[in-house]
């Protein structure tokens, strides 16, 4: 949802009004990482079965996806914050 606040030089600009997703946004993402790093923990303290190279592959590959969204938002506020500008 945009919001419409004074500029300077113009009448109106939009802005996104996050409300309540930014903290949820966040929450997701730190939910990936740590569950990421929980599995790579069970693969570490397992004992009924050898643990090969390619078992760390999904617990990296959900870490990475964490960090990759993580990048992408970050470089999604900083096009905003460079198309907003005169």
């Amino acid at each position: 949802m945009l919001e419409e606040r004074p500029c300077p030089g113009r009448i109106y600009c939009a802005v996104p009004s996050h409300g309540n997703r930014a903290p949820a946004l966040r929450q997701a993402l730190a939910v990936l990482i740590v569950a990421g790093a929980r599995d790579i923990y069970l693969l570490q303290i397992e004992e009924t079965f050898d643990v090969t190279l390619s078992d760390h592959e999904t617990p990296i590959r959900t870490i990475a996806g964490g960090l990759a969204m993580i990048g992408l938002a970050q470089a999604l506020r900083l096009l905003l914050e460079i198309n907003r500008r005169p």
